[in-house]
């Protein structure tokens, strides 16, 4: 949850996963472990999406385009 962007939910969608902000969805592309790329479509460059954790556990934290989305249970 960002303080004014809301929630990012995040989702695994069969082999894919997806992202949502408000009413706008989007597929992830993996690059690295916590690291994926989103973007708006093929002519976009893709933003990195990074999951921060805490030591070895679940993710606390999602960072995209200098935005930090805390997690809520």
């Amino acid at each position: 949850r960002h303080p004014s962007l809301g929630d990012f939910v995040i989702a695994p969608d069969g082999d894919a996963v997806l992202a949502r902000l408000g009413v706008v969805e989007r597929s992830l592309e993996p690059a690295a472990p916590d690291l994926f790329g989103l973007s708006d479509g093929p002519a976009d460059p893709p933003a990195p999406v990074r999951f921060e954790r805490f030591g070895e556990g679940r993710a606390t934290a999602l960072v995209w385009d200098d935005r930090r989305f805390e997690r809520v249970d």
